[in-house]
C-alpha cells in the first residue's frame, strides 16, 4: 500500500500544537468518500468513522460493542465502551440534538441483532493476549481481538490522519471549549488524569496567546 503523507499530524508534532478538525470538515470529507460497495459495507464504515471522530476512543475499544450496547433516553444516546488494556467499562453519552448523526447511528444499531458486534466486518481475526500488575498488585490478564491494519489504511487513506489523531482532536477539542479535565477523563475511560493530558493541546492560537502573560 502506498504511504499516505500526513501533513495535518505533522505539523502538530513539530510545533507542538493542534490544527483541531472541526465537524464540518470531517463531514465534507465524509461525504466525499467514495466508497467501493465490493470492499465496504458502506453504512458500517461511516457510522463507525463517526463514532471515532465523535468519542476520541481508539478503533480497538468501538470494534466489541453489540447492538444491545448503545441505547437511547431522551436526546441521549449511550454506548458501552470498554477499554483495551484495562477493561474499565463506562457508558459515553451523546447529545443527539448537538450531534444529529448520532440518531442515525442508534438507528442503523438496532436494526443488528442485540448480540451482535455493530462493526463485524471490519474486526481483524487476530487475538491479542496482554497481562498487567496493577498499582494494588492485583494480577490481571484480558483477551481482546487486534485491531484491523485496513481500518488505519483507510482512515488516513480518507482524512490524511491517523485514526489515533482523532483522540488528541477530541479532547483538545473539549478543552478549548471549556470542558474541565474530570468530564474528558470520564469520556477517555481513564482511571487517573496523567492519561487524559497527554491528548490535551493548544491550537496555534492558543499557544499565541501565551504570549500575554509574559511581562517585562
Amino acid at each position: 500500500m502506498p504511504k499516505i503523507v500526513n501533513e495535518s499530524y505533522r505539523e502538530f508534532l513539530d510545533k507542538g500544537t493542534i490544527h483541531v478538525m472541526e465537524p464540518q470538515e470531517f463531514h465534507k470529507k465524509l461525504d466525499d468518500i467514495k466508497f467501493d460497495m465490493n470492499n465496504f459495507k458502506t453504512q458500517e464504515w461511516k457510522n463507525f468513522l463517526i463514532l471515532l471522530y465523535y468519542s476520541g476512543r481508539g478503533p480497538a475499544e468501538l470494534l466489541p460493542p453489540q447492538g444491545k450496547d448503545i441505547t437511547q433516553k431522551g436526546q441521549f444516546v449511550s454506548i458501552m465502551i470498554q477499554t483495551r488494556k484495562k477493561g474499565r467499562t463506562t457508558l459515553f453519552y451523546f447529545n443527539s440534538k448537538r450531534v444529529p448523526d448520532i440518531k442515525n447511528v442508534y438507528k442503523w444499531a438496532k436494526n443488528n441483532h442485540p448480540d451482535l458486534l455493530l462493526f463485524r466486518s471490519l474486526i481483524s481475526s487476530t487475538q491479542d493476549h496482554i497481562k498487567w500488575k496493577t498499582k494494588k498488585g492485583e494480577h490481571r490478564e484480558k483477551t481482546y481481538t487486534r485491531t484491523s491494519k485496513n481500518i488505519t489504511y483507510y482512515v488516513k487513506k480518507f482524512f490524511g490522519v491517523p485514526p489515533y489523531f482523532f483522540r488528541h482532536n477530541r479532547f483538545s477539542s473539549m478543552s478549548m471549549s471549556g470542558a474541565d479535565i474530570k468530564h474528558i477523563k470520564h469520556a477517555k475511560g481513564a482511571a487517573d488524569y496523567r492519561s487524559v493530558e497527554r491528548y490535551i493541546h493548544l491550537s496555534e492560537k492558543e499557544a499565541k496567546e501565551t504570549s500575554k502573560y509574559i511581562k517585562k
